[in-house]
């Protein structure tokens, strides 16, 4: 899961710097820059999946996605991300990626160039054969150098991965100077590297990270048959990576037929079929009734159940984020997917942004942060920090934690300005 995160300079976030936990969510007026985190982690999830240039141009090339107040040829846009997870019981790895991209020129299409990149892992080993073992890897200018240390309590009796770890190192410095000639739009752990063990254990962590913000028309379209079944940001291929899930994962499928019960009881059978186009759809199959129902047939309601479910609960998603969840669902439904949320958060990280007193209500102070924007740079803040005693507040004036943020106690609400009567409704008769 992520731990820390650091932007500079990418849309309106400037000196970003965040702690998050595994569930988190993130409130704020229209225009703070809820959007533009979002975009930031999508592009990060695109720069590791598949390359920086990529992702540059996925997201309308570098000027659109640098900080308007920064002049291009000065300011680089940087990311660092600190994330840490589970290698075995005994064993976990933190590791810290980060990176500056910037141009040679203020010309709008002048190429952008990775102007440094550092990759840092640690490996603890715990339990009867404790150790630790870092490899250090950084750019300089179109070179990479590395560092290994390693600290053991007993030399001769490594932990099996901090030896496999070290035994892999032996390899790594000829590759970088030898074999590896980094590109200058390329990142190391999204290259030649990303299946070289034990950067790629970083690699399918940050492969698996995913951001959506779901359009249920966009969700019931047909989708072409695929390997990956990969599902879109927007929704879009849902029925291709459920027919995935329901071919390789029955217990997933299963699961989320399951949940989807819970909240549409009526459903018998979610099912994936071919289309008359020789697409993979979507259907319904109602308790009661022989015919099955296409998603067209369904409301939107249940097919943001559908998509925002499987977010959940698709393996392979290892850090989710959802841009508000809320849309087109029943306040009831919303509760059912936030428990589900709190469940899952055992499993894989989850971040939500929302506009929901709902769903904030059912936030603990720790996981709620305040997203703001000022003078247009974002500012992102966890709730608890700015209330100390957020708690004993809620508490005392019995209300919950989305009740207290929509009455303004917190912040992250649409400011008001101040006006008089007059600017209001005009001057009256009796004023004319």
């Amino acid at each position: 899961m992520i731990t820390n995160l650091k932007i500079d300079n990418f849309k309106s976030l400037k000196h970003l710097d965040v702690d998050f936990g595994r569930l988190n969510f993130i409130v704020g007026p229209n225009a703070s820059g809820k959007t533009n985190l979002a975009e930031a982690l999508d592009f990060l999830s695109h720069a590791i999946r598949e390359d920086l240039a990529y992702a540059v141009s996925e997201k309308g090339g570098f000027y659109n996605i640098c900080h308007r107040r920064q002049r291009r040829a000065r300011g680089a846009i940087s990311f660092s991300i600190t994330c840490e997870f589970k290698v075995a019981a005994d064993v976990r790895c933190n590791f810290t990626l980060a990176f500056q991209i910037k141009t040679k020129g203020e010309d709008i299409r002048a190429d952008f160039f990775v102007s440094s990149e550092d990759l840092v892992i640690d490996l603890n080993a715990t339990g009867t054969r404790p150790g630790k073992v870092r490899l250090h890897i950084w750019r300089v200018e179109d070179e990479y150098q590395s560092n290994l240390s390693q600290q053991f309590e007993d030399e001769g009796n490594k932990n099996r991965h901090i030896a496999r770890f070290t035994q892999r190192y032996e390899r790594i410095p000829e590759m970088l100077s030898n074999v590896y000639d980094p590109s200058p739009q390329s990142l190391l752990i999204s290259g030649y590297f990303r299946d070289f063990w034990p950067i790629s254990l970083v690699a399918r962590e940050l492969r698996g990270l995913r951001v959506f913000q779901f359009n249920p028309r966009l969700a019931r379209q047909p989708a072409a048959p695929s390997v990956h079944g990969d599902l879109g940001r927007r929704g879009e291929h849902l029925a291709a990576a459920l027919d995935r899930v329901r071919l390789q994962e029955g217990n997933t499928f299963k699961t989320l037929t399951t949940w989807l019960k819970d909240v549409v009881p009526s459903l018998g059978r979610l099912m994936t079929d071919y289309t008359d186009s020789r697409q993979l759809g979507l259907f319904f199959e109602e308790e009661g009734f022989a015919a099955r129902w296409f998603s067209e047939d369904v409301s939107d309601g249940t097919i943001m159940s559908v998509a925002l479910f499987f977010s959940l609960l698709d393996r392979r998603h290892r850090i989710v984020m959802i841009e508000e969840p809320e849309t087109s669902l029943h306040p009831w439904i919303l509760r059912k997917f936030l428990d589900r949320c709190r469940e899952q958060s055992t499993k894989r990280q989850i971040i939500i942004t929302t506009h929901s007193p709902l769903a904030v209500a059912n936030a603990k102070p720790s996981e709620l942060y305040l997203i703001e924007r000022v003078d247009g740079i974002t500012r992102l803040r966890r709730a608890s920090d700015l209330e100390s005693n957020l708690e004993d507040i809620i508490r005392d004036d019995l209300l919950d934690l989305g009740e207290y943020w929509l009455s303004g106690g917190l912040g992250a609400v649409p400011q008001v300005p101040d006006a008089s009567e007059d600017e209001l409704f005009g001057p009256s008769n009796y004023q004319k």
